[in-house]
């Protein structure tokens, strides 16, 4: 089932009853649904049952309009089911406006995009609006993973572990950074010294860097480079070479890595916090 947002359910109602965008106020034209409707007013009720509750975003007023909306719908529907064909035109004691304008003008003020309740607060990050474009992508990730969009939540579970460890890494000197450079390269003798830029660096530099300054486990570093090979099968030449495609195994073990990277970092700042 694909997911449904609330601007898809305001684009159905532009569609079908083009009426309720411009329906405002009392001196508006008398807008009504009738039987003949039912059908349409079918649809839009399923649509809006199926918008996930996250992204009704509403304050108090406006949920009491969307909710009196929905309802005063369904209830003309049963009623259009039995002898009656009365018209409905406004929610009696709340609203002159048409039912269907109720729903279209509240569902034009939810969000497609939401962050679930269940995502992690990554309280260690102190900037607020990277911390919350942050949790964005985490809930985006597993909704990825519910709807089975595999490569989906592979490829951004990666982006998000890299994003995650490039932020660590900022908090850290150059001599620092330099240091655990030398450090890693001194065991893996085959790799290439990273760009000097940390902006630069790939997924695999970000990894074992953090894992020589201490911010990830090793544990936690042996699943973050199972993610990165992941990652990379985003390009098609190197997963045509290796014959290898994201599967629910691939986004499984990306969300795990990612989960358990949070889990070092949020370790980190609670033993800071508490000194």
């Amino acid at each position: 089932m694909p997911r449904i947002v609330p601007s898809q359910v305001a684009n159905l109602i532009d569609t079908l009853f083009p009426v309720a965008a411009t329906q405002q106020s009392r001196g508006t034209k008398m807008f009504q649904i009738t039987r003949s409707d039912a059908t349409q007013c079918a649809a839009i009720v399923k649509m809006v049952d199926q918008i996930p509750p996250e992204l009704i975003t509403l304050d108090e007023k406006n949920y009491s309009y969307f909710i009196s909306g929905l309802e005063a719908i369904r209830v003309a529907l049963d009623m259009w089911k039995g002898v009656s064909s009365w018209p409905v035109a406004g929610v009696p004691r709340l609203s002159v406006l048409n039912p269907v304008t109720l729903l279209r003008m509240t569902l034009a003020l939810c969000p497609d995009e939401a962050i679930h309740v269940s995502t992690a607060e990554l309280n260690f990050i102190s900037d607020q609006e990277l911390r919350e474009n942050l949790r964005k992508d985490i809930s985006a990730t597993n909704q990825a993973l519910n709807n089975g969009e595999w490569k989906a939540a592979t490829v951004l579970a990666g982006a998000t572990i890299e994003a995650l460890l490039f932020w660590t890494l900022k908090n850290f000197s150059k001599q620092n950074i330099k240091t655990a450079i030398d450090a890693w390269l001194s065991e893996d003798t085959e790799k290439k010294r990273p760009h000097a830029m940390l902006e630069k660096w790939a997924l695999e530099p970000l990894i074992e860097v953090a894992k020589v300054l201490d911010q990830i486990e090793d544990k936690t570093a042996i699943e973050a480079r199972l993610a990165k090979d992941f990652r990379n099968l985003i390009h098609p030449g190197r997963a045509e070479r290796l014959n290898q495609v994201c599967d629910r195994g691939t986004a499984f073990s990306a969300i795990a890595a990612l989960e358990h990277v949070i889990r070092d970092l949020s370790k980190k700042y609670e033993k800071k916090v508490k000194k």
